[in-house]
């Protein structure tokens, strides 16, 4: 089903008239690029996941023409808002609802002015062919777009599909702020794969993914999941907050080595809880970490924008941190996908400037290893262990954290080792997965095997026993009890 809704793009913005009669046209202080901005909607359920409904929108190159509506900010509020007591059905109620909720103390002309404001955008308007490349955004924890709608809107306007997921929508797309929060982000972000098709102009190849706070971490997870990624934006993302680092790890370990896409990472100077330990690891990515002075959370989205249709001003503070994260963005994104070239870190870090005492650093990528299909086959080929290990050696030295590969990929090589009975590779194999998680019992528990498939009982009693120090797990416990050691049962 298609929802017809609205969108709002701006920077800041040229208050035309301050009448209701005469509404604001919303115009950005940074221009917007060649692409007039075409919008749609679409509400669908996924199958995949006991029908969970899912509203995803796209912002695109268009080519409006005379019955091309252009989209009004009241639309976007009848779409996107969604009142606190879950009522108002109908869109008069609802932007009644909006008005008290987010403006209580302001005139009712003054609201009715941003509710009547043009956007730039145009609803329905027929794409641009071509090819253009696609940037996915995740909004924040429980967020909608209605306040990264600008955002979203200037990019397209730069030549790029911009497709986003509400956490909570109008057709009751349900808010998750609970252990699978990130997973059921990254699903709903991965449902623009689903609809690739019926944009045929958009060139899911070039695919940069992007988010706000908690959506930072949906981009990174994503990120780490599809390696095909070629950029990563955060803003303000919640993985460089010190409470919510181990969040990112709640649908499994977080594999820093599987992302190899550049980041840049953008948040408020000064915050107690920053904390840059995820951005470290990320050692096969060129990264870049800017600080922004007299910010704060809400600098990166476009709250403060709307408000001030409204009030008529805004701080200089924020004009000056949402100007630059617009244009980080528009400059990020064209490094990575937009501009037909490789990425330069150097380039992009000369190409932005930034604010009077932002603190900008960069962080240079080590050769990546092979991606772990390929270290899969490295392992079963011969000296293909030698060859690994001696890379992640070298690596090592500088990042003693660093991983190649999930534990259970090395495993699965390690028994195909066992099977082929090349004993001593399996065992390398295995001693590699253990250097590399030092923590794990099942880790343990392979190396000990492959020691018992080469008849060292001894030392395979020694890693089953490790494995129990570890974690109790039936596996060690009845292999002991088969090598009839005589203290299995006091494990």
């Amino acid at each position: 089903m298609k929802i017809k809704v609205s969108v709002l793009f701006s920077i800041s913005f040229l208050l035309i008239a301050t009448s209701v009669q005469s509404a604001p046209v919303l115009r950005p202080d940074v221009p917007a690029g060649r692409w007039k901005v075409g919008y749609r909607i679409v509400t669908f359920h996924d199958p995949e996941r006991d029908g969970r409904p899912v509203q995803l929108t796209v912002w695109y190159p268009a080519r409006p023409d005379a019955t091309s509506p252009r989209v009004l900010f009241r639309t976007y509020v009848d779409n996107y808002f969604v009142p606190e007591t879950g009522g108002a059905p109908n869109p008069t109620e609802r932007e009644a609802d909006y008005s008290r909720q987010t403006f209580p103390d302001a005139a009712k002309d003054d609201v009715l002015r941003l509710l009547n404001s043009e956007t730039t955008s145009y609803q329905d308007a027929s794409p641009t062919p071509g090819k253009y490349p696609v940037v996915l955004f995740a909004t924040g924890g429980g967020g909608t777009p209605l306040t990264h709608s600008p955002t979203c809107e200037l990019l397209a306007s730069y030549g790029y599909y911009v497709f986003t997921v509400p956490s909570i929508g109008r057709e009751g797309i349900p808010a998750y702020l609970d252990a699978i929060t990130l997973d059921q982000k990254v699903r709903d972000l991965e449902t623009a794969f689903t609809l690739a098709k019926d944009y045929p102009y958009a060139d899911f190849s070039q695919l940069v993914v992007g988010g706000f706070s908690l959506g930072g971490g949906t981009a990174i997870v994503f990120a780490q999941r599809h390696p095909g990624v070629k950029g990563v934006i955060s803003l303000d993302g919640s993985f460089g907050f010190e409470p919510y680092l181990s969040f990112h790890g709640n649908n499994g370990p977080f594999e820093e080595y599987r992302v190899r896409c550049p980041l840049v990472h953008i948040n408020v100077a000064g915050y107690p809880y920053n904390d840059l330990h995820l951005v470290d690891a990320l050692v096969f990515s060129d990264r870049v970490v800017i600080s922004l002075p007299n910010a704060a959370h809400h600098s990166f989205v476009a709250g403060d924008l709307i408000a001030s249709i409204v009030r008529g001003s805004m701080t200089q503070e924020y004009r000056v941190a949402y100007e630059f994260i617009c244009k980080s963005m528009i400059e990020f994104a064209g490094s990575t996908v937009g501009q037909g070239r490789p990425w330069e870190m150097a380039r992009f870090r000369s190409a932005i400037q930034v604010p009077p005492g932002a603190a900008i650093s960069t962080y240079r990528a080590v050769s990546a290893p092979p991606l772990e299909p390929d270290i899969y086959t490295l392992l079963l080929s011969s000296g293909g262990i030698g060859k690994l290990r001696a890379e992640y050696d070298a690596v090592r030295k500088l990042h003693p954290s660093v991983r190649f590969a999930r534990e259970s990929v090395i495993e699965a090589a390690a028994t195909q080792l066992r099977l082929q009975h090349r004993l001593d590779e399996a065992v390398a194999a295995c001693e590699w997965n253990v250097q590399q998680y030092p923590g794990s019992w099942r880790a343990e528990n392979a190396l000990a095997a492959a020691f018992k498939a080469r008849n060292d009982i001894p030392l395979a009693v020694e890693h089953y026993r490790r494995s129990l120090t570890l974690q109790k797990n039936t596996e060690a416990q009845m292999a002991l009890q088969k090598m009839s050691d005589p203290n299995a049962h006091k494990q």
